[in-house]
């Protein structure tokens, strides 16, 4: 028999040991009793789920809602997909030929963009202080035009009298049909195209990168894929010059801040995205700022100047209090790089054209100069202008209580100090006539000589400028009004200057080089296996930048290791007073070393590029016995790089920071392969390392510096050290932890085999500091760094330990005022020496 299960959660009132005794009536009574039970029940559980439910949608109601608040205060800020990150992205991607290609069509100022990040909240706010009606920045009751001359001042875009198609689909369907799409893709498509270098036309890499840097810099928006609003210029590439791009560019940017600044739309009741060149609109109201001795160069374009943290580092000097700027005052229209620009007229063309100053130079001249010329000289004379142009601020009226006699003499002396401009056209006035009036002299053998013998002179112009020459004499023939043209004389005395330096240098290198034997058959050679060094460079396909040997075996085999005589080695050596430093170096370094332990200790004194160094580490680093630390080595590395001939490219030399050796002195599982290979990359970039002549590591092991140099050149491993020789057990160490490691890395990063296994171990002659001196390696290996390039470098001729303390105060001054050391030069130029002790 088969019983019925009960419903959960029902109690049966029945007793089934009493069944027998309460008769029919109770049956009845059990019957109904139960009957009521069940229905009770489900009449519970219905209302129980319909309160499950209800709860749960309330559950869901206050989440919805809650995250719906989140967002609305997140879009507070206005978002935006300008991108400094993805821009900067695609300009390291490209190759020297591709930035060619961009430069050719007339927008290579973008690629000085430099990774300048603009913070979210210093852009909202300089956007809420723009005027929608007249377009302006207006901060405290003063006015900072955002004009398209502004534009073009900070970008160098293209000002053509074109404006933007207002139909653009023939542009749009051009580009889908080059790249196969039936509508336009995401912005991360074009750029993918670039950064995976991808093997593409010319005019397509060029749209690819267009799209990328309208997209994420000159005209975002919200949206991940480009605005179809700008696809009309990609309809005839070669025109695209032509179009105003400045004033696009402004449009852009001052629509969708009026969208911005409207506040919240009334039926998505969210704040609007921030759309627009974000770079262009901090930059001109940080160029209106009151910096003072941090004032920015006023350098033009502006996007060469503004690079890096720079935005950064400048909106939080500007700051109020978190989130609000406005801290620092406005500059005077007059006193910033706008004004001069503004104020100077451009030339461009015929019209613009100082008559009577072009006259003269014809006249002067003797023949009727080319177009091109006339606008080319007018152009450099209105650069010269502007750079040499001076602002000054000062009250007329404090001139009231002086006699009239010293204003009339004041106000003469102003107006000369102030007619650059025609001092500068008076001055080209008088060169080109000296150039003209110069007469050959009778004896014009030389100069016949190399009208013959062309190919034996060095070429006076570049291979462009023959061709902007050629073409402006085809264009405007050159009128004769004299025995000779200006530009026949100016042809002929450099061409006869070139002969007589030739012909000088042949001399003098006839008399004090080395003989070059040709081996013949008496040596046991064929004759036409000689080789001559110096034609090498005379060949018509010979580049500087591929005279590397690239880890394969000089013409003339390895240079041989320079070992000085030690009788001699005190004449080579000579002056004593070779690195006496002067007076104004003294009281440097002695400011340096004092703000060290001033409370400026902990300021910047050398910025390069990234790299810092405070007071505190310059200072204890280069004072009389002190230790030089790491900051201070990568510093003084990056001070060689940008020195005129520090670039590797020149030099063909590539510095290493401290913390790439201390990684090759660990195991390979030690390694932060991250941080070399971004070491490797970045250098790289500069010049291949498989084409450069020397790399230097410079190492910090043990309390004691030294440099590690894999000279590529001479296929030679070399330690410069100071103290310690090569049999010590110190270097048995290094050499087995250095070489392997740098071998496994290049062979993991650069992948290129330079038969390394092959190499040999050298330890030059350099000069040694004391066994008992413990402090002074640094200094040793920062002049090791500079001076040796070869093993030809005779070091031990330049200095010696008697050195070491002029060389500290040398290398200190030259590494603060270094152009390129970003920071402020006041503390140390204007530190009160009186209130410290003499230098000794």
């Amino acid at each position: 028999m088969m019983v019925r299960k009960r419903p959960g959660g029902v109690i049966d009132l029945s007793d089934s040991g009493d069944s027998d005794i309460g008769g029919s009536e109770d049956n009845d009574v059990s019957s109904d009793t139960s009957s009521f039970d069940r229905q009770l029940y489900e009449k519970c559980l219905k209302d129980y789920k319909k309160i499950k439910v209800l709860k749960k949608r309330l559950q869901m109601a206050m989440r919805h809602k809650s995250k719906k608040k989140k967002i609305e205060k997140k879009t507070k800020d206005g978002f935006t997909r300008f991108s400094a990150t993805a821009f900067m992205n695609v300009i390291s991607a490209l190759s020297p030929e591709k930035k060619a290609i961009i430069e050719s069509y007339g927008f290579g100022s973008l690629l000085k963009f430099n990774k300048c990040f603009v913070p979210n909240k210093f852009a909202n706010w300089v956007a809420r202080l723009v005027d929608s009606k007249s377009g302006d920045i207006i901060r405290d009751g003063k006015v900072i035009s955002l004009t398209e001359e502004s534009v073009h001042l900070v970008l160098d875009l293209p000002k053509g009298s074109r404006c933007f198609p207002s139909d653009s689909s023939a542009g749009r369907d051009v580009v889908l049909s080059k790249f196969g799409k039936d509508r336009i893709p995401p912005v991360s498509f074009f750029a993918d195209k670039l950064i995976n270098k991808d093997d593409l036309p010319d005019e397509d890499m060029f749209i690819c990168f267009m799209i990328v840097a309208l997209s994420s810099f000159l005209c975002p928006n919200t949206n991940t894929v480009p605005s179809p609003k700008y696809f009309g210029v990609f309809e005839d590439i070669d025109q695209i010059k032509e179009y105003n791009w400045c004033g696009f560019v402004l449009d852009w940017l001052l629509e969708h801040i009026k969208a911005f600044t409207r506040g919240k739309n009334k039926k998505s009741k969210r704040c609007q995205g921030l759309g627009g060149c974000l770079y262009y609109l901090v930059v001109v109201y940080l160029d209106h700022i009151d910096f003072r001795q941090r004032q920015v160069p006023d350098c033009i374009p502006r996007i060469s100047v503004w690079k890096e943290d720079m935005i950064q580092f400048y909106a939080n000097l500007d700051v109020k209090s978190p989130g609000v700027y406005g801290y620092r005052p406005l500059l005077e229209f007059e006193k910033t790089c706008y004004y001069k620009c503004v104020c100077l007229r451009p030339v461009t063309c015929a019209d613009d054209l100082d008559v009577e100053f072009c006259n003269k130079m014809e006249s002067v001249s003797g023949c009727q100069l080319p177009l091109s010329l006339k606008l080319e000289i007018s152009r450099l004379i209105d650069e010269h202008c502007f750079n040499s142009g001076m602002s000054l601020s000062m009250d007329v009226t404090s001139l009231g209580n002086v006699s009239k006699e010293f204003q009339d003499m004041f106000a003469k002396m102003m107006h000369h100090i102030c007619r650059i401009d025609a001092r500068s056209k008076d001055l080209v006035v008088d060169i080109m006539q000296a150039i003209s009036k110069t007469v050959p002299d009778d004896n014009d053998e030389i100069g016949s000589d190399v009208d013959r013998n062309e190919d034996n002179v060095s070429p006076v112009l570049s291979e462009r400028e023959e061709a902007n020459v050629v073409a402006a004499e085809d264009t405007s023939p050159v009128i004769c009004t004299g025995s000779r043209p200006f530009l026949e004389t100016v042809k002929h005395q450099t061409k006869k200057s070139e002969a007589m330096h030739n012909s000088n240098l042949e001399n003098m290198r006839m008399s004090t080089q080395t003989p070059c034997f040709s081996f013949g058959k008496t040596h046991g050679f064929p004759a036409d296996l000689s080789v001559n060094p110096e034609s090498l460079a005379n060949r018509s396909d010979f580049k500087v930048r591929d005279s590397s040997t690239g880890g394969k075996v000089p013409l003339h085999g390895p240079r041989r290791m320079v070992c000085p005589n030690r009788v001699l080695i005190n004449d080579f050596i000579g002056n004593e007073d070779k690195f006496k430093p002067s007076p104004s170096e003294l009281a440097n370094y002695k400011a340096i070393c004092a703000l060290a332990s001033s409370r400026s200790s902990n300021l910047d004194a050398l910025y390069f590029g990234g790299v810092r160094c405070t007071y505190w580490s310059l200072g204890e680093s280069m004072k009389l016995g002190g230790t030089v630390n790491n900051y201070v080595v990568a510093a003084f590395c990056y001070h060689l790089f940008c020195r005129p001939d520090g670039h590797p490219d020149i030099s063909k030399r590539h510095y290493f920071f401290p913390n790439i050796s201390d990684n090759l002195l660990k195991d390979h599982d030690e390694v932060f392969g991250h941080v070399m290979m971004k070491a490797f990359e970045r250098s790289a970039k500069s010049r291949p390392l498989f084409k450069s002549d020397v790399l230097y590591f410079p190492t910090f092991y043990e309390d004691h510096w030294f440099v590690f140099v894999v000279d590529i050149k001479d296929n030679k491993f070399v330690f410069l050290d100071s103290l310690y020789t090569e049999v010590h057990a110190y270097h048995e160490y290094v050499r087995g932890k250095m070489i392997p490691e740098f071998t496994y890395w290049w062979d993991k990063l650069v992948k290129r085999d330079m038969k390394f296994k092959d190499y040999g171990v050298k330890y030059p002659v350099v000069p040694k500091q004391s066994p008992y001196d413990n402090f002074d390696s640094g200094i040793y290996i920062m002049m090791f760094l500079e001076y040796w390039t070869s093993p030809r470098s005779s070091l031990c001729s330049l200095f010696s330990s008697d050195d070491i303390p002029n060389i500290r105060v040398k290398l200190a001054n030259e590494m603060f005022f270094n152009p390129r050391n970003a920071r402020n030069k006041n503390p140390v130029i204007t530190f009160d020496h009186d209130e410290d002790g003499g230098y000794e």
